[in-house]
Parts: structure tokens; sequence; C-alpha cells
């Protein structure tokens, strides 16, 4: 995976210098290796990960970022329309990439594209047993709500 120059770093908290880059096929190959992790397996159950072209085709659908800090892809988001001015999504750190905080960078970068796209809302789908990511919703302003699935 390579970054592109076009994109001008801005810098988080004097600390990490951040690029966002739309999902293309040369960064295909990192989301791949994210969605076959096995803890993403067990969050992400839907998403086909068979082969790299088939995720990136279920990825393009929806609006799809790689986040790169100091030049290294460390992870990514989706966002989903649902309703008008209303999206869903979901965040991914690569493997090698967790336990740094890097999910609230994320979730910064998700809330100012979901803004730039026209979105007023944001929600977030997240199962209970995924304390990171609720431990990281929370501290990002996000209230709970609950409904109830099955998978079939």
């Amino acid at each position: 995976f390579t970054i592109k120059k076009a994109h001008k770093p801005e810098t988080f908290g004097n600390k990490y210098s951040i690029c966002v880059e739309p999902l293309n096929n040369s960064s295909s190959g990192f989301w791949l290796e994210m969605y076959r992790d096995q803890e993403v397996i067990r969050q992400m159950y839907a998403a086909p990960i068979d082969s790299e072209e088939n995720l990136f085709l279920y990825l393009k659908n929806r609006f799809c970022y790689t986040v790169i800090i100091d030049q290294t892809p460390i992870g990514g988001f989706s966002i989903t329309k649902e309703k008008e001015q209303i999206a869903s999504f979901g965040i991914v750190v690569h493997p090698e990439h967790r336990n740094r905080k890097y999910s609230r960078i994320i979730l910064n970068e998700v809330e100012k594209k979901a803004r730039d796209l026209g979105f007023r809302s944001l929600r977030a789908d997240v199962y209970t047993d995924n304390t990171a990511s609720i431990k990281s919703l929370n501290s990002s302003g996000f209230r709970k709500f609950i409904w109830f699935e099955k998978n079939i």
C-alpha cells in the first residue's frame, strides 16, 4: 500500500501526521488483511473475505477510507447512508496497531467526513462484548441505543 502525496496530512494534537485516503485498488489488500483478522471476523461477520476483489466490491458501495498516521496505514472506516442525514459507520484498526488509542483518532475522522458528506447523525452498530469500541464511543460522546439482532 502506498500513500498518495496529493493529500496533505494534518497534525493531530501535535503528535501525529494524519492522512485519510478513499478506498482504492492499492489499499484493498490492506483492508482484506484487516477483515481477515479473527477479532474483526467476530465483530463484522457480513463482509465477504473470500477474495480481495469481493471485499473491494462490498466496501466500494460505502464511503470507505484508509487512515494513515505518520505514513503508516493503521486502520480505516466506512460510512453508510441509512436515511436522509443519518449514517451508520464502522471502524477497524489493523491488529498491529491496536491498544494505542488510534480508535479515537479514527472516530474524529469519521465525524469530519460524515459532516462533509452532509450527515447530521451517526450510528455505530456494536456488539455488547466489544468493550474497546464501546469505551471509545462513550468517550467520544455517543449514547447507547439498544436493538436486538440474530444471525440467520
